[in-house]
């Protein structure tokens, strides 16, 4: 007598034994400054408020887009699409970014608004931003973990305020 097994069994024991063996798939959560594209990860995001560092700071750069893809760098922007600040040699603070900073909107300045600005050397004033912990909601979702085995903080950056262009 043959046995007929479901697709979604499969894909579930797919997923836990590629789990198992240390294999990922894509993170789905925050994007886009704090929206995100699945309704457990907006909770995790409003657990942890970020926290800003220091005095306001002033840099200069060019604004790049940057596709999601499996690195820390994606992971700490939230998981899709992001922008960076590229700064050059310039010596900054923190670098969230291998360019520079990770740009995060704020009240003033719209996440979707760095999209004018691509490609443009710019000004922007602002704050950096520390990584808050993240808080899996599911056993079955994938994240990067750190040598304890606890997952990596993520949301570091630098809080835009005002951006202008330079000529």
């Amino acid at each position: 007598m043959m046995r007929k097994i479901s697709l979604t069994g499969l894909a579930i024991a797919f997923l836990f034994f590629g789990n198992l063996l240390g294999c990922s798939s894509p993170v789905t959560g925050e994007t886009k400054n704090g929206q995100t594209n699945n309704e457990s990860a907006e909770i995790n995001m409003q657990q942890n408020t970020p926290e800003i560092k220091g005095e306001q700071v002033t840099l200069t750069g060019v604004v790049i887009r940057k596709s999601w893809n499996k690195s820390y760098e994606s992971w700490n922007a939230g998981g899709g699409d992001y922008f960076v600040l590229d700064v050059g040699d310039t010596e900054i603070a923190e670098r969230s970014a291998e360019e520079g900073v990770i740009l995060r909107g704020s009240d003033a300045v719209d996440w979707e608004s760095f999209a004018d600005y691509e490609g443009q050397r710019v000004q922007v004033e602002g704050y950096f931003i520390e990584a808050q912990p993240y808080v899996p909601q599911s056993p079955m979702e994938q994240y990067p973990m750190g040598m304890d085995g606890k997952p990596l903080p993520r949301g570091s950056g630098f809080q835009v305020d005002a951006i202008q262009i330079l000529n």
